[in-house]
């Protein structure tokens, strides 16, 4: 009897430790947003952070293009479709931990007459976690 008193401690820790959820993940995306005073037909943007991907929201007639830079800084082109422009949601990023959220930069903005008005008068930011 003295030897199961003993050992029962170290068993229930066990059996705690078995039955826990070890998916403890927070991966997940987040999506950006861009405002200004009219839809833009395509902008450039850097995003600092680790993230797993950047893509086009479902639906969405938008084209995007990405060049890895430095570390975890990737730069994202989005070009609207002809006769399109950007609206929100702009992309989804996904990341391995929603807790630590990449920082964007906005680069550029081209309108839809191909003419490229004050990055200064648009704001991008980011909506989540879903």
């Amino acid at each position: 009897m003295n030897r199961i008193a003993r050992y029962a401690p170290i068993a229930a820790l066990l059996a705690i430790g078995a039955c826990s959820s070890s998916s403890d993940s927070h991966a997940g995306s987040v999506q950006m947003t861009i405002n200004g005073p009219a839809a833009p037909r395509a902008i450039t943007f850097r995003v600092v952070g680790t993230q797993t991907a950047v893509t086009v929201p479902s639906g969405k007639p938008y084209r995007i293009f990405t060049l890895k830079g430095a570390g975890d800084t990737l730069e994202v082109m989005v070009v609207a479709n002809q006769g399109q422009t950007i609206t929100v949601p702009v992309v989804a990023i996904s990341l391995p931990d929603t807790r630590t959220l990449p920082t964007l930069t906005l680069l550029q903005v081209a309108a839809t007459d191909y003419s490229i008005p004050a990055v200064g008068s648009y704001s991008i930011s980011i909506l989540g976690p879903d």
